[in-house]
């Protein structure tokens, strides 16, 4: 057997069988892909993060099952640019000012040139309300970290923070990066919710 890809539809990977297939045997195969540059949920047109696999029929058997058999579907992994993330809050009452610290670590570099700018998206449980000017700080270390030189932290350097409803958009400034692998931390005014969110996920 052999591989190949489709070149009109680049997703598509072929596995063309010279032998037989036995049947209630299992088989597997590797294959590089390139993963995409924005998760299928979050693209312009979102799409489910699912595999799937068909098998092609001989003859005697596509006549009556239109030529091919759908062999299942698969989940596909997640994919992240961010991993590591954490949020803590300063103040945890209804209602009230909250000086919400986010950290995290980036798998690939995000940077801003004079023509583009990077941003990161923070996006709170509904309810929690970011000023249409949010203010980004850099966020000092915990009493454990204050003594240790293991951390890292970089803070970053911003042109703009927008806020809409429960999002802040914080923009890179022109000519500033966070590279891969760095660990980042920084901290957002927010406005805590008037009653529990429904979910609790940042």
């Amino acid at each position: 057997s052999d591989v190949t890809q489709s070149i009109s539809i680049p997703h598509i990977v072929v596995l063309k069988v010279y032998a037989s297939v036995r049947r209630l045997t299992t088989y597997g195969l590797r294959t590089r892909a390139y993963s995409p540059m924005v998760s299928p949920g979050a693209q312009g047109e979102p799409s489910s993060n699912v595999w799937s696999i068909f098998a092609a029929l001989p003859a005697s058997v596509a006549d009556s099952l239109g030529g091919r058999a759908d062999a299942g579907s698969i989940a596909g992994y997640q994919l992240s640019v961010l991993q590591a993330c954490r949020v803590e809050a300063s103040q945890a009452a209804f209602g009230r000012t909250n000086e919400v610290t986010v950290d995290f670590t980036s798998r690939q570099s995000i940077y801003s040139t004079g023509t583009s700018l990077g941003s990161i998206r923070v996006t709170a449980p509904l309810g929690y309300i970011v000023p249409l000017a949010c203010q980004i700080s850099a966020a000092p270390p915990t009493l454990v970290e204050a003594d240790s030189t293991v951390y890292d932290w970089r803070s970053l350097e911003t042109a703009s923070c927008e806020g809409k409803d429960n999002v802040a958009t914080i923009s890179l400034a022109a000519g500033s990066a966070i590279p891969r692998g760095s660990r980042v931390r920084f901290r957002v005014r927010v406005s805590n919710p008037t009653a529990q969110p429904l979910s609790d996920l940042w």
